[in-house]
């Protein structure tokens, strides 16, 4: 019988894109393979479900309810390590806080991986956060999300563990036939600069001709989408009648969204935590653009990858010209990466890592039996 991990996530991890989906599919599909654990995913209820509910009495029966769910899940499999995602994040009134009552009172261990730290939030939600985050161990994805648990809520990571994909089959095709294409993955939300990435292709098709903008599919929830946004990425689209916004269609965007497109756009406004995006689209074969922040500094550090490290659409504009102008040499530099990214940042060097965390906690004295009856 496998030692069972319970993870806790906020998001739905089917036909979503997102470091968060990446981590919990991945280790749920890979860990009964490469250790002696398995994983349980449970989904947690997210902040819009509660607006639909009383203020008092319905939010109590359902976090009640949630409780003994997850109370009977750590029963039911003997339980001694939950795993959470993101689990600081106000997504769900008072969620965070009855799980860790939960963890406490049956002396669970609770990992708890970091994906982002948001520092614009009043000091009564940072105060909140670090009471859920000092009880846990703390996992992060990049160095700076260590660097900012020990700025802001003086806390030690206990270690850090850079997420991994499932890497395709190397690019052999010469590139995209057809219309001049360029892809912005992602959420469709404002601070993931989807409207920078309009202006940009907007500008590129004022210099080249018809040029097509490829965006996340728009069909799932999660990926954001609401009506006055995707409005205004219409309305800016009007201003460049040579450019063209279009969907993908797809569930999975690796590699088929990023190998229509001669090149990748990653402007976000707000502070990664890592960056999934460049790494997806360099190992689906195609050169990336991007202004990196927070935890996407390691893009630096690999020459098929373009950074602009101000937010100036105009550098950002020449730096896709300069790609678009060679592309057959800057194509052959990303897949020439192909080797060395697929082995940093591999699913089964991440799955691994988790593993060697899972049974250190494991290693330590055995809970008492008893408090997983009270």
């Amino acid at each position: 019988m496998p030692n069972y991990v319970l993870q806790l996530s906020w998001d739905d991890i089917k036909g979503t894109y997102g470091g968060i989906q990446s981590v919990v599919g991945i280790l749920e599909s890979n860990l009964p393979s490469l250790s002696e654990f398995s994983t349980i995913v449970r989904i947690l209820p997210v902040g819009n479900y509660y607006q639909i509910l009383t203020p008092f009495s319905a939010q109590h029966i359902c976090l009640g309810r949630l409780r003994s769910e997850v109370e009977a899940l750590i029963r039911r499999h003997e339980i001694r390590i939950v795993h959470t995602h993101n689990i600081h994040r106000p997504n769900g009134p008072g969620v965070a806080e009855a799980l860790a009552e939960v963890f406490e009172r049956m002396h669970i261990q609770h990992i708890a991986t970091v994906h982002d730290l948001v520092e614009s939030v009043s000091r009564e939600e940072l105060k909140r956060q670090r009471d859920i985050l000092s009880k846990a161990r703390c996992i992060t994805t990049s160095q700076f999300i260590s660097s900012q648990l020990r700025k802001l809520m003086d806390i030690e990571p206990l270690r850090t563990i850079e997420l991994g994909i499932p890497f395709p089959a190397r690019d052999q095709a010469e590139g995209p036939s057809g219309q001049l294409t360029l892809c912005a993955p992602g959420r469709l939300l404002a601070q993931k600069g989807l409207l920078d990435a309009v202006i940009v292709s907007g500008h590129i098709s004022v210099e080249r001709g018809c040029t097509r903008l490829l965006l996340s599919s728009k069909q799932n929830p999660h990926n954001g989408g609401a009506p006055r946004f995707l409005e205004e990425v219409a309305r800016l689209a009007t201003c460049f009648p040579n450019l063209t916004v279009e969907f993908f269609g797809g569930q999975n965007p690796v590699p088929d969204m990023y190998r229509r497109a001669h090149l990748t756009l990653c402007l976000p406004q707000m502070v990664e935590g890592f960056g999934l995006i460049p790494l997806e689209s360099v190992a689906s074969g195609r050169p990336v653009v991007a202004i990196p922040n927070g935890g996407m500094s390691w893009v630096q550090n690999y020459d098929a990858i373009i950074t602009v490290t101000t937010r100036d659409l105009v550098k950002v504009v020449d730096a896709v010209n300069s790609v678009i102008a060679d592309w057959s040499r800057w194509h052959a530099r990303t897949v020439a990466l192909y080797e060395d990214l697929s082995q940093r940042f591999s699913a089964d060097r991440m799955t691994r890592e988790y593993a060697e965390t899972y049974r250190m906690v494991f290693a330590e004295p055995a809970l008492s039996k008893t408090s997983l009856e009270t």
